[in-house]
């Protein structure tokens, strides 16, 4: 983990001009921890810890306001960095598992928990409006099955079932849009036989009903991220295995998915890149992942995702600097207003790669396409936290995280 990020609590740049932590400029009345505390059951922390100038001259304060759950000492899971976990309705909805029972949960004032079904895997949760899609592995009944909400995930759908599951990890990701006047919904997960990789397989509703789902054997691949776009076709990065036989290394493979379930213009956009996530607006795509020695980055599109570059978020320094030199399982999310990213933020790279449960929460936001940076701490200084994912709705961020005997969202803006 880089100095300032151990070091600093609250609001702070990432930026070339970055000064000294002591030296952040505060709020007036508020010493530097001054960001409110956090309570363990349905709990309520707002944090505006202050503010700080990027390079791009502007002052941007954080607020952050958390809520929990209580969970017990149940095993709780939410949905990997690919997928999400997260989405507003008329109030936020998540989708959880404790102990394999999946639940959805709506964040009203008391949060409700609803069952959907039972001996759960993998997990993703997406969604427009009031209309939710959850799609999971279930170990029941072996198979991938999807659900789907339309009054903002009151009630669910009866399972329908996409086909035999896989053996090792499916990481479902989704996503929902309208195109020509209608609903439309797409798939993606990964078929892979253990902890390796697998084909790719794809499913869609194109608003007259689900297809077949249509599997791509000559991809090896262990996970993907979709991004859609109202009256655009789904575009599609996943983590490649094409090179492993020569030696190679794990890269990223981006593409298109027309209405039969193929694959158009695909190309590399990444070498030595793990876990992708994905998010888009107007011409403007973003990929984050992390590298092969624990570091965390977000690439940058400006053509609709024909190219990508990755974000150097210190050009002061030589060579792209990371988001963190010890982090990984980057999670993106973005709206033409707000562009965040979160990842497990480790102490050491070596507890990154061991995965220890030091992990703390990593954070940034930018206001103007990611060219320039501010970072916060959500969770403060805990650890031991789950993977975090997001979902942002205007200029507000939502996030989704799971600590010990507790399930937390926050909501999260720049002023």
């Amino acid at each position: 983990m880089s100095y300032w990020i151990r070091r600093c609590f609250g609001v702070f740049a990432l930026a070339g001009a970055l000064t000294a932590c002591g030296d952040v400029a505060k709020a007036p009345g508020r010493s530097d921890n001054d960001a409110g505390e956090m309570t363990s059951d349905a709990g309520e922390m707002t944090s505006d810890a202050g503010a700080t100038t990027t390079d791009a001259g502007a002052t941007d304060s954080v607020r952050i306001e958390t809520h929990s759950l209580s969970v017990g000492s149940v095993q709780v899971s939410v949905p990997f960095s690919n997928g999400n976990g997260i989405h507003l309705a008329d109030v936020p909805v998540t989708v959880h598992t404790e102990n394999g029972q999946l639940y959805a949960v709506r964040w009203t004032t008391t949060p409700t928990r609803v069952p959907i079904d039972q001996r759960v895997g993998g997990m993703t949760l997406a969604g427009k409006g009031d209309h939710l899609l959850v799609v999971y592995v279930s170990l029941e009944g072996n198979e991938l099955r999807l659900r789907e909400s339309t009054d903002g995930g009151r009630t669910w759908s009866s399972a329908h079932s996409l086909g035999a599951r896989p053996t090792g990890p499916a990481l479902p990701t989704a996503c929902v849009y309208d195109a020509n006047g209608q609903r439309r919904k797409a798939l993606a997960w990964s078929h892979q036989p253990s902890e390796s990789e697998g084909p790719l397989v794809i499913a869609q509703d194109d608003g007259s009903g689900w297809k077949l789902p249509v599997t791509h054997t000559s991809i090896a691949s262990s996970g993907a991220a979709l991004y859609c776009a109202d009256g655009a076709s789904p575009q599609i990065v996943w983590r490649d295995h094409r090179y492993k036989a020569s030696g190679g290394p794990v890269v990223l493979y981006t593409a298109t998915i027309d209405s039969a379930g193929n694959l158009t213009q695909s190309s590399q956009i990444m070498d030595r890149a793990y876990d992708p996530g994905f998010c888009g607006y107007g011409p403007y795509r973003f990929v984050s992942y992390h590298d092969d020695i624990a570091q965390a980055f977000l690439a940058r599109s400006e053509d609709d995702g024909a190219s990508y570059t990755p974000i150097d978020v210190d050009s002061t320094q030589s060579g792209t600097q990371p988001f963190d030199d010890s982090g990984k399982y980057v999670s993106v999310g973005c709206s033409s207003e707000l562009l965040v990213a979160t990842w497990g933020d480790w102490p050491t790279k070596q507890e990154a790669q061991t995965r220890a449960s030091t992990r703390h929460l990593g954070m940034a936001l930018s206001r103007d396409h990611g060219h320039t940076w501010v970072a916060a701490r959500p969770a403060g200084d805990r650890d031991n936290l789950g993977p975090t994912t997001i979902s942002v709705s205007g200029g507000t961020a939502y996030l989704l995280w799971p600590a010990p005997g507790e399930l937390w969202i926050a909501e999260v803006s720049l002023h």
